[in-house]
């Protein structure tokens, strides 16, 4: 239906998919996912394609179903963040205080 409304198509300036490794995940369990790719054909606008853990096959995919040209730009940074990690802490204070917290914000 937005793809008919005048003034939607006016305002839209871009179109970002998030988790793109999902319509490939996904193709078969929701298929209607999979048709997300099929707003680049709808829309002249830049698209932008995001996932944190895209594999080089499921790349592939991505640029097939969205039909890119050799020449688009690709941000590619590794997923190992030494700064991030998992905590598990015993609650000590009372759970209203917030104290158990503290260590987050240096």
């Amino acid at each position: 239906r937005l793809t008919l409304d005048c003034i939607f198509i006016r305002h839209l300036i871009g179109i970002t998919i998030d988790k793109a490794h999902l319509c490939h995940a996904w193709r078969d369990f929701r298929p209607k996912v999979d048709g997300l790719f099929r707003l680049r054909s709808w829309f002249s606008v830049p698209l932008m394609v995001m996932s944190a853990t895209m594999t080089p096959y499921v790349r592939a995919y991505v640029y097939s179903s969205l039909h890119l040209p050799g020449h688009i730009h690709l941000i590619h940074r590794p997923i190992d963040r030494p700064k991030i990690y998992l905590s598990v802490k015993t609650i000590q204070h009372s759970l209203s205080t917030f104290q158990d917290l503290d260590f987050l914000i240096p």
